[in-house]
């Protein structure tokens, strides 16, 4: 572009209903509380307020989960046919 202001790109949605906590076998994913969703969004949200989410609150910022189903169609496919 010659002129104008060059767009950033749209990033991806966090996903924040789960959380990584190392245990004795190693890492898992445990479900986040709806308060710990907020405080993770709050923090989250200083930084960058254009993000996405996906999560439980249903709020203005948040993806719901059925909005990205036809990622996983998508991969299921090609999948398929890489075999």
């Amino acid at each position: 572009m010659i002129f104008g202001k060059k767009k950033e790109p749209e990033l991806p949605p966090i996903d924040i209903r789960y959380k990584i906590v190392s245990g004795f076998f190693g890492k898992k994913k445990v479900a986040t509380t709806k308060r710990e969703q907020r405080e993770i969004k709050r923090k989250l949200m200083e930084k960058n307020p254009n993000l996405k989410f996906i999560d439980d609150l249903h709020e203005r910022n948040s993806v719901k989960v059925d909005e990205l189903s036809w990622i996983d169609e998508i991969e299921a496919i090609d999948a398929l046919l890489d075999d």
